[in-house]
């Protein structure tokens, strides 16, 4: 249990690290925000045509009461296509921080999920997550991005719908 509190700890810390306690990405570039907007825009653009990602990788969805509000966790793991540089982006309409969680944009690091190959000291994982902070318990809407070989020459764009169930 204490591996699985300080794995949950270093991710948690890991996606909010560059995040101010006001909610501003203090040492985010202006090229990063500027691509934190975009794909802000894109998640929030309304389509009923949602990526079906089951038959590609997992995403387990939880929420946990904390006071008068609910923390989330969003795993994606369980890959059976290999992901380079990946970006991912969570949204909620009830999120309550200013900025919605982000992996692969304000990082220094990139996240790779590649079947049969664990090298955290190189970005090769076998899951990655976000969390956030909503008002509400609901769906999210959730933006992957990804290259699908380790020369970066076709970028994959998906937004899928994570079903929140009661």
């Amino acid at each position: 249990m204490k591996r699985f509190t300080g794995l949950l700890l270093a991710l948690f810390l890991i996606i909010t690290g560059c995040q101010s306690k006001n909610g501003n990405y203090t040492d985010a570039t202006d090229e990063q925000l500027v691509i934190y907007e975009q794909y802000i825009n894109k998640v929030t653009e309304k389509t009923n045509d949602y990526y079906d990602y089951h038959k590609d990788f997992n995403i387990d969805l939880t929420f946990v009461k904390n006071g008068d509000h609910y923390d989330y966790s969003l795993i994606l793991d369980e890959s059976k296509i290999d992901m380079y540089h990946i970006i991912l982006v969570s949204y909620s309409p009830f999120s309550i921080d200013k900025y919605h969680p982000t992996l692969g944009i304000f990082d220094d690091m990139s996240y790779s999920l590649v079947q049969g190959l664990l090298d955290k000291d190189n970005g090769f994982y076998k899951g990655i997550g976000l969390s956030g902070t909503v008002t509400k318990k609901s769906d999210l809407i959730v933006l992957l991005s990804y290259f699908n070989t380790s020369e970066d020459k076709n970028r994959f764009e998906y937004i899928m719908k994570i079903n929140y169930e009661n």
